[in-house]
């Protein structure tokens, strides 16, 4: 609020979280929500309008289905990991508090939703949790019911496959991890990915909503339409460089609409 009050240029706002940092983004618009208090109906995020709201392997629904994590083993887990590993392995009500009716109307306001998701070898976040998928594992009432109520806001998935190479190294992959040198040689090769990210906070035309042109699908992105179960199975495209069928619907204020899913290009280190 302290910086909106010092730009007052500024007229929208979006949010961007990686891993954990999209529950806290979920937490956050719920925080600097004004409430209904702007003249003809606007609602706003800290003074500004709400454009954009992305995650990036967010753990939506929790970790429980880790499989280096089994069931025995994960009441140690906080031990290790502390109040993290509590609320990811819902051993409280943390995640369940972050789907009430306050938190889902202050994402309802946000023009574009979308998730970006690794559909495997992300050893850090399943997939049905960043991507908020009931339908791509078996999961317990409490997930059932958080992901029913985060469906009925509507969001945009977009996956990501990371291809040859048996490492489970794609929850770094997806954002480009770039500390040093090491990481960036390893990671870079995701760049495409927040390319895409970075589309979709702007609302520029790309992969994640079914526009992306051979210039984008060669520059390293496969995209590959997807649709969930109630409209058909997945439908790839069988060349990197074809164009991609645009994925029908929007993300609106109700409405789920079809996804997307992007891969990324072979992997040698």
């Amino acid at each position: 609020r302290t910086v909106v009050a010092a730009q007052p240029s500024l007229h929208t706002i979006s949010f961007v979280g990686n891993s954990l940092g999209g529950m806290y983004v979920r937490e956050a618009v719920r925080l600097l929500d004004d409430g209904p208090v702007w003249p003809g109906g606007g609602r706003r995020i800290a003074g500004l309008v709400p454009a954009s709201f992305v995650t990036i392997a967010t753990p939506h629904l929790g970790v429980r289905s880790l499989f280096w994590v089994p069931p025995p083993v994960q009441p140690l887990a906080p031990l290790v990991v502390g109040q993290t590993a509590r609320d990811l392995f819902l051993m409280n009500d943390v995640l369940e508090g972050l789907v009430s009716d306050a938190h889902l109307q202050c994402l309802r306001l946000f023009k574009r939703r979308i998730l970006f998701a690794n559909a495997a070898k992300d050893w850090m976040v399943p997939s049905y949790s960043s991507g908020v998928d009931v339908e791509r594992a078996r999961l317990g009432a409490q997930e059932y019911s958080m992901a029913a109520r985060l469906e009925a806001v509507g969001w945009r998935s977009v996956y990501v496959e990371l291809e040859s190479t048996p490492l489970p190294i794609a929850h770094n992959m997806i954002c480009a991890l770039s500390r040093d040198g090491l990481s960036e040689r390893i990671y870079g090769r995701g760049l495409p990915v927040v390319r895409e990210v970075a589309a979709a906070v702007l609302g520029t035309p790309g992969v994640w909503d079914g526009t992306a042109n051979a210039a984008t699908t060669c520059d390293g992105v496969l995209p590959v339409a997807r649709q969930g179960a109630a409209h058909g199975p997945e439908r790839r495209v069988a060349s990197s460089c074809a164009p991609l069928e645009r994925a029908s619907g929007d993300c609106g204020a109700s409405a789920s609409g079809d996804g997307v899913i992007i891969r990324l290009p072979q992997l040698r280190i």
